[in-house]
């Protein structure tokens, strides 16, 4: 069970090196095999449930009503109120925290029957519930009768009843990993799998083409077992594409399509085109990808809830297809509340559970690798402690030996800045000759384009005719090239927040080789885009594009970022060919990453 407060900017929250989690306990995870019936057992193993969260939380329940004085990161003192204010977890600790039967919803009050639904239902009545507790000391069968008017189980005194201002159905957060990839992704692909035949979407995605940011599934989607949040992350990013134009078999010919006027499924070529069913699979892709936004405002709300309508709009196609017979998932009835989530606590970045699972490393697994494996929790509690004293006195003695400045007058700690392009300090190849590139790398118009953008660099008042011109009359003394297989940079933030980090991205390339076993490997080319910009200084920014294929790549050089002359050339005339003269350049640093 790990703890945050809400005042630590996110960038920060999701960096485990900064420490924003702090571990409370381990809870119980015995399955008290000791009681037979099995009703019996599932009550107890809540009730110890909620006894422990209570122990855990109790010392917050003074403070959180009364306040408690506390030092701010400026030393300042302040009257602060720990509330408890939200709960992330999967599904089946949401059921238990929150009392709720499963197959429900932890949140509002819609029934097992309106769980496929497009209707918002009123959240659970938090006094209601609460009256219902106050039967628990009395007579067994009133408070479990109280608890089923309320329709929840009759857990004895649960955690959060006496913890103030706090509401538990208000408080269950969205949850990206379990909820949406987990969840809804898991369900679509096996849909899609249903609709399409497994061999049919297996062959698509093994025929996709490489890229470093897509995942390649060489044996298909259909096959996969216990698949993690990561993977079916990536199964979206080809989702759509590997099922446009594809044919529906045995498909009806008639099937509107909801809030999309220009598209009806007809046949086209004697086949029907499936658009309903690309229409629900885009409208899914685009909430999740929509719910992932790092800031909101209400017109991205609104989009987030026209493409939850659209989906549910068109999802009747399944039902159709006979590949379902109902909707009633309480994840996918769980996107009705993802707008409202936001609108309360911020956006999904702020509360993922994909940060705490990342936490389970440094605090469960290593420290129980640390101790000897008997009365294991003792010794990784105190394990825990000294460590954590260590780094408190690590951080004292950086600021004494900093002169013990003033906490106060200590400026608040910046998210580091990245430059935006680098590249290994060694080439991946010193040398490969120019045809090479022209062969194995597909870089044909390499030579020229280096020849354009020596004469640019050298001339910047050359006309684009007068570069072409001098262009043809001139030869190329270089005979090889160093080359670089991968080129990093930093995207900045699109909306322009300094408190934002970069974004890391990476262009990668590699020739055709043989492995280890003699087997043709294709080449991979990254596709790359490089707009012109103008910069402060009024030189030439980005210019240049990148253009792949599956088996050739061609670049255009014309930045002085990527390909830099450090020194002046001359253009030198002679009775024979005339040539580049680079001979008086101190130093001519060519970096042409193939990408």
């Amino acid at each position: 069970m790990y703890l945050t407060i809400g005042n630590i900017p996110k960038a920060l929250r999701r960096k485990p090196s900064w420490c924003a989690y702090v571990l409370l306990g381990y809870l119980p995870t015995s399955r008290l095999l000791c009681i037979k019936n099995k009703a019996a057992r599932r009550r107890a193993l809540a009730n110890l449930f909620h006894a422990c969260m209570g122990r855990i939380l109790q010392p917050i329940q003074e403070p959180g009503e009364h306040g408690v004085p506390l030092a701010s990161g400026d030393g300042t003192i302040h009257r602060c109120h720990p509330i408890f204010a939200t709960f992330m977890g999967n599904y089946f600790e949401q059921m238990l925290a929150t009392c709720c039967k499963f197959g429900e919803c932890a949140t509002c009050e819609v029934s097992r029957n309106d769980l496929g639904a497009n209707t918002p239902f009123p959240v659970c009545d938090y006094n209601a519930i609460l009256d219902a507790f106050d039967h628990e000391e009395g007579c067994p069968m009133v408070f479990a009768q109280a608890c089923h008017a309320v329709n929840i189980k009759p857990i004895y005194h649960p955690f959060w009843v006496d913890l103030p201002y706090a509401n538990i159905y208000q408080s269950i957060m969205s949850d990206l990993l379990h909820q949406l990839y987990q969840g809804i992704v898991k369900h679509l692909v096996l849909w899609l799998v249903l609709a399409y035949g497994a061999q049919e979407i297996d062959e698509r995605c093994c025929q996709m083409p490489r890229n470093h940011s897509v995942q390649h599934f060489l044996k298909g989607i259909s096959t996969l077992t216990q698949v993690t949040g990561h993977e079916h992350r990536d199964m979206c990013h080809i989702l759509l594409a590997l099922i446009i134009n594809l044919e529906l078999p045995g498909m009806m010919r008639h099937l509107s399509v909801q809030h999309t006027s220009d598209i009806d499924c007809t046949a086209v070529s004697g086949n029907l085109a499936p658009q309903c069913l690309i229409c629900c699979v885009h409208a899914i892709l685009d909430f999740i990808y929509m719910a992932q936004y790092p800031s909101h405002s209400a017109e991205t709300l609104s989009y987030m809830r026209g493409s939850l309508d659209d989906f549910h709009a068109n999802k009747d196609i399944f039902v159709q297809l006979g590949i379902c017979k109902d909707f009633k998932i309480p994840k996918l009835h769980s996107l009705q509340h993802y707008m409202t989530s936001i609108e309360l606590y911020g956006t999904t970045d702020n509360y993922d559970t994909m940060y705490t699972k990342r936490l389970h490393i440094d605090m469960a697994k290593d420290v129980y690798h640390a101790s000897n494996k008997k009365d294991e929790f003792t010794q990784m509690t105190t394990w825990l402690s000294r460590k954590e004293k260590i780094q408190c006195h690590s951080l004292f003695i950086q600021w004494r030996l900093s002169g013990h400045p003033d906490v106060s007058l200590i400026a608040p700690t910046e998210i580091p800045r990245h430059m935006h392009i680098k590249l290994a300090h060694y080439a991946s190849r010193k040398s490969v000759l120019l045809h090479d590139l022209v062969n194995h790398y597909g870089a044909v118009h390499f030579v020229r384009e280096l020849l354009h953008f020596a004469i640019s660099y050298i001339n910047p008042d050359f006309t684009i005719t007068q570069v072409n011109r001098v262009a043809n009359l001139l030869h190329m003394p270089l005979h090889s090239v160093p080359t670089y297989f991968k080129l990093k940079f930093w995207n900045s933030d699109p909306q322009g927040r300094s408190d934002a980090g970069d974004t890391l991205d990476a262009m990668y390339v590699r020739s055709a080789y043989r492995d280890t076993r003699g087997q043709h490997v294709e080449g991979h080319f990254d596709m790359v885009l490089v707009r012109k910009t103008e910069d402060n200084d009024g030189t030439d920014g980005v210019v240049g594009m990148l253009q792949k294929n599956s088996l050739s790549a061609s670049k255009s050089f014309h930045n002085h970022r990527l390909t830099s002359c450090t020194s002046t050339g001359c253009l030198s005339h002679s009775k024979n060919t005339p040539c580049l003269d680079l001979s008086n350049a101190h130093q001519c640093t060519i970096i042409c990453s193939l990408c």
